[in-house]
């Protein structure tokens, strides 16, 4: 009996063994897909040549109309002023309004009164050619207008101020040229003027032409344009007495180091009085090329020792 319920598990009537055929195919038909069905498969693939033709057609379009919308704003700020009353005019107090009035357009009206904000000053009707946004058919239809109003300080030098811009004959002394007969001369506008009457009284005075090349905004090329026009009288250049001299007065002079300044100083103290200004030379840090640059802004005073 028991012989038999065992067979029974391992037996199937006809309906079971119809069940296990369809599952037996089902399952066969499944592998049978996932072995073959990559070689069924439609790969789709998209060209996209066309469409980046187009963008690059529009970008082509839109580069095209913005350089034609410069052009435009191009020709209309040149062709502006011609289309303006023109009037005489102080750039140094003349509106936004004003320049606009003159045919400018708002950038450069803006580019304008924000120069004259930040310090900037018209001192002859030439200065206006340093405003980089008029156009050079600009500067010279606005230039018979220009009329500068000076004030007390600048009436004073309006004789300096006056003379005829500087030529291969004209030579000025570097220690005593004043700030506005600088101004005379091509190639240096206001900045510069300050910049070498600053230097000049930092040094105490020039000693000799060269020195201009120290002065900030001085280049190569625009000392080699200038240097013609000076010549150097250094009896004007201030001098420090060696025995008397502080190494706080010394250590502002722009050639002179706090270590040098105590250096200097220090050998007084311990050497005694200079007898001479060669006798920097045996200043320790003072080589030849040092004494060379500092020796004329130094004297040994004649005044009697006291006995």
């Amino acid at each position: 009996m028991q012989k038999d319920s065992f067979k029974d598990l391992f037996t199937f009537n006809k309906a079971e063994r119809r069940a296990v055929f369809i599952l037996a195919s089902i399952i066969f038909i499944l592998i049978l897909y996932n072995i073959f069905s990559p070689y069924f498969q439609i790969e789709t693939s998209y060209d996209f040549a066309s469409f980046n033709r187009a963008i690059k057609i529009l970008q082509l379009r839109n580069d095209s109309l913005k350089r034609a919308q410069e052009d435009s704003i191009k020709r209309i700020e040149n062709n502006s002023i011609k289309n303006h009353s023109l009037f005489r005019f102080d750039p140094n107090t003349l509106t936004q309004k004003g320049w606009l009035k003159l045919g400018l357009s708002k950038r450069q009206a803006k580019s304008i009164r924000k120069y004259v904000r930040k310090g900037g000053r018209f001192y002859r009707k030439e200065d206006l050619h340093k405003m980089y946004c008029l156009n050079k058919e600009e500067y010279n239809k606005l230039l018979p207008y220009v009329s500068i109003k000076r004030n007390e300080t600048e009436e004073a030098f309006i004789i300096d101020y006056d003379e005829p811009i500087a030529t291969d004959t004209i030579i000025y002394e570097l220690n005593s040229i004043s700030f506005y007969k600088l101004l005379n001369i091509n190639g240096i506008g206001p900045s510069i003027a300050k910049g070498i009457i600053k230097y000049r009284k930092l040094l105490g005075g020039y000693t000799q032409v060269e020195q201009l090349k120290e002065v900030y905004h001085i280049d190569s090329t625009r000392y080699n344009n200038i240097a013609k026009y000076f010549t150097i009288n250094t009896d004007s250049v201030h001098q420090f007495d060696l025995n008397t001299v502080s190494y706080y007065q010394l250590k502002k002079h722009p050639y002179i180091s706090k270590k040098l300044a105590y250096e200097i100083t220090q050998y007084r103290q311990l050497k005694g009085e200079y007898k001479l200004v060669e006798d920097l030379r045996n200043v320790k840090d003072i080589n030849d090329s040092i004494f060379q640059k500092i020796y004329l802004y130094f004297a040994i005073s004649d005044k009697p020792k006291n006995l």
